[in-house]
């Protein structure tokens, strides 16, 4: 179970680990609603926007056999990842960077966006070269 908590403290972003794979949830602390996010990967490689609504997500397009997550805290193994978004009002996902199509790979760790929500800013986790997309 790895959580990731919006700014605001009402909701609470968590991905959970078991033999059928990775699965993402967000449960709204204040209607008490649990709702899957419709692609995988790990809660903490997720960031809220200052207004709570939307989600960025490095999710993995390509990943290496072993256990997750161990494997990867321990850096056996390395994920390929895609950009999505994640509006948590219209529960509506959006690719925002197709890594895979763009011949593009990263393992992106410590996402952010800027103040201005049009830019995300990631390290890459194998090489920790720090990168920026634009919105």
């Amino acid at each position: 179970l790895i959580v990731n908590m919006s700014p605001d403290g009402t909701k609470i972003l968590f991905s959970v680990d078991s033999t059928s794979g990775t699965t993402l949830f967000i449960h709204d602390l204040n209607s008490e609603e649990t709702t899957e996010i419709p692609f995988t990967t790990l809660a903490e490689k997720c960031t809220w926007t200052p207004d709570n609504i939307t989600l960025f997500c490095a999710a993995p397009y390509d990943v290496e056999e072993g256990i997750v997550p161990d494997d990867w805290y321990k850096g056996i193994i390395s994920f390929s990842d895609d950009i999505w978004s994640y509006n948590t009002e219209t529960k509506t996902p959006q690719l925002v960077y197709d890594a895979e199509a763009n011949e593009t790979s990263f393992d992106a760790i410590n996402l952010s966006t800027n103040d201005g929500q049009n830019m995300i800013l990631f390290t890459d986790k194998n090489t920790l070269i720090l990168w920026g997309l634009t919105l």
